[in-house]
This record gives structure tokens, C-alpha cells and sequence, in this order.
């Protein structure tokens, strides 16, 4: 097997796999506090991480790009979270 084909199995297990742990996590969420309140940032944004760093590993950037692409998506789930959280206790929620 190629290593391109290699890449393209790897992607294909990703592209499924990722939406799916996604779907679990959240729809597990959904049945507990129902759809208004189900906490779905932070799933999001860890795929969202999870595909870009596959992403730019595929495409054969070096590990800097990978590694701060990671940190990105973390940096992002904390301040949305903590956004969030703000905005619900100062509207009393």
C-alpha cells in the first residue's frame, strides 16, 4: 500500500470517526439537559482541533505548525467557555 493511499485511509477513519465521537458526546448531553442547554462548545471546538492538526498533517507541515494548531483550538474551547459561563451568570442563568 502506497503511503498516499495510507493517508487517505487514515483521513477517511478521521472524517468518520471525529463526527461520530462528536455526535455521541453530545447527543449523550441532549438526553440528560435537552437540546437548549446541552453544552456543545468545547466537543466542537477539541474535532475542530483534531481535524485541522490532521489536516496540516496530511498536507506535511512541519510539526510547529501541527503542534500550535492544537494549542489553538484549546486556546479557543477556554475563552469560549469561559465567555460563555460569564454571559450566563450575568444574565442570572
Amino acid at each position: 500500500m502506497s503511503f498516499e493511499e495510507k493517508r487517505a485511509w487514515i483521513y477517511a477513519v478521521v472524517a468518520v470517526g471525529v463526527p461520530l465521537a462528536y455526535f455521541a458526546t453530545v447527543l449523550g448531553r441532549v438526553q440528560a439537559v435537552g437540546v437548549t442547554e446541552v453544552a456543545y462548545v468545547r466537543p466542537m471546538l477539541i474535532a475542530i482541533g483534531v481535524v485541522a492538526a490532521l489536516g496540516l498533517t496530511l498536507a506535511d507541515y512541519e510539526n510547529f505548525w501541527i503542534a500550535n494548531a492544537l494549542y489553538l483550538a484549546f486556546v479557543l474551547d477556554a475563552l469560549t467557555s469561559s465567555v460563555t459561563k460569564i454571559v450566563a451568570y450575568r444574565r442570572g442563568l
